[in-house]
């Protein structure tokens, strides 16, 4: 598995892996629907505090679109089924420019998936 991200279940800001900083975007919990919770930095990689999200030997793509991510700073406590989707994030955790991420650390959050992807485009530097 190459980098590979998801947005914030609560938020839609981008979650991004430990090699890129801003660590209050890469400090996380990540939820399966299967009751498993585990929080601390992501590394891009499908790892948590160098836990696998997932059993890769059991795994497969459809499951990996199933985990939540949540910002820690964000997270409440909530379950699994109590929170919305994890969307792919577009810059696979890694692929922005920091002017993008430091726009998203100055936003509480974005409505919607839609608006973080209409400003992604505008501010990741793909243009």
């Amino acid at each position: 598995m190459g980098f590979t991200s998801k947005t914030c279940a609560k938020t839609h800001k981008p979650i991004v892996n430990i090699y890129k900083g801003f660590p209050a975007l890469h400090t996380i919990a990540a939820l399966t629907p299967d009751g498993k919770i585990l929080t601390g930095p992501y590394d891009g990689y499908g790892r948590v505090n160098d836990e696998d999200i997932l059993d890769w030997t059991k795994a497969s793509a459809r499951d990996w679109d199933k985990i939540k991510f949540v910002l820690l700073s964000n997270y409440a406590g909530e379950k699994y089924q109590d929170l919305g989707p994890s969307k792919t994030e577009l810059g696979q955790g890694y692929f922005m420019s920091n002017q993008f991420l430091i726009f998203c650390m100055q936003r509480e959050s974005f409505k919607n998936y839609a608006e973080y992807k209409k400003y992604f485009k505008k501010l990741a530097g793909w243009l």
